[in-house]
């Protein structure tokens, strides 16, 4: 379970980041998310991940503009919370707030009980993506410790 003083750095490893997915629309990346944090072992029903995240995409965007989403799911689904991170081939058609493709995607999986802390994860993770030199790691990195670095640096100042 995670509480108040969890961090970024808590619920990502280098293991859960995919450079090179290959989902072309917003049904395959959620799926190739929901694989990445099965193989994990974050999950106990994917099934369910899968349904809670399509009921929080429907809510509305979470596509936050520069090309980066933050999708997230609050499910029975997820035994461990987790946070994984994605880069597509190809920019993928994305509700955002600036009405722009996607190409990458910051994805959190959490447990139903730790719904409280998702928000204190979620605004870690947008804080982060606020400084340029964070989203052009996510978009161009290809080492996967730069990326954690970059996402969770913010942590430590």
């Amino acid at each position: 379970m995670i509480t108040e003083n969890t961090t970024l750095r808590d619920v990502l490893s280098e293991e859960l980041i995919q450079l090179e997915m290959n989902g072309s629309t917003r049904k395959e990346v959620l799926e190739e998310f929901a694989e990445m944090f099965e193989r994990a072992g974050a999950l106990t029903d994917k099934e369910q991940f899968l349904r809670d995240a399509w009921g929080r995409e429907s809510e509305g965007p979470t596509g936050i503009g520069g090309q980066i989403a933050i999708p997230h799911s609050k499910s029975a689904g997820v035994k461990t919370t987790m946070m994984a991170v994605g880069r597509t081939r190809q920019p993928v058609e994305w509700p955002s707030l600036e009405g722009e493709t996607c190409q990458a995607f910051v994805m959190f999986a959490v447990r139903e009980d730790d719904k409280t802390q998702l928000v204190t994860l979620l605004a870690q993770a947008a804080v982060a993506l606020c400084y340029e030199e964070v989203t052009k790691t996510l978009l161009y990195s290809n080492d996967k410790r730069e990326i954690v670095d970059a996402l969770c640096r913010k942590e430590r100042e």
